[in-house]
């Protein structure tokens, strides 16, 4: 899952936690990269840890995050993972910009994307 700890507003500074079961917060290092896309700003990196942070420039209308981990390098895993979440139209951290995206029985401003 990729969890979004904060509200996702454009302008905004977003701590994200990533995690799986079979995993624990430790195993999201360099073994696991990371994509995250804004529109005109876009990142790949690995990661080093599961929580991680994203400055979300003011003009990004949507926010795409992917992290990848390949079972050939986790002994845990029996086969790849791709956790996906997505943003979209995103606002400048106005009342609207906290109920899109909500999922049911998650508070708010909180999307959740399945490994």
């Amino acid at each position: 899952m990729i969890t979004a700890n904060d509200a996702v507003a454009q302008g905004t500074t977003v701590s994200f936690t990533a995690s799986n079961p079979d995993l624990t917060c430790s195993d999201f290092d360099n073994r696991a990269t990371i994509k995250i896309d804004a529109d005109k700003w876009k990142s790949e990196t690995t990661m080093s840890g599961c929580t991680f942070t994203v400055s979300i420039p003011w003009d990004a209308n949507d926010l795409k995050i992917e992290i990848k981990m390949d079972s050939d390098l986790y002994a845990q895993l029996s086969d790849d993972i791709k956790g996906k979440a997505e943003w979209k139209d995103l606002d400048t951290g106005s009342a609207n910009a906290l109920t899109w995206g909500a999922v049911p029985g998650l508070p708010a401003g909180r999307v959740r994307a399945l490994f």
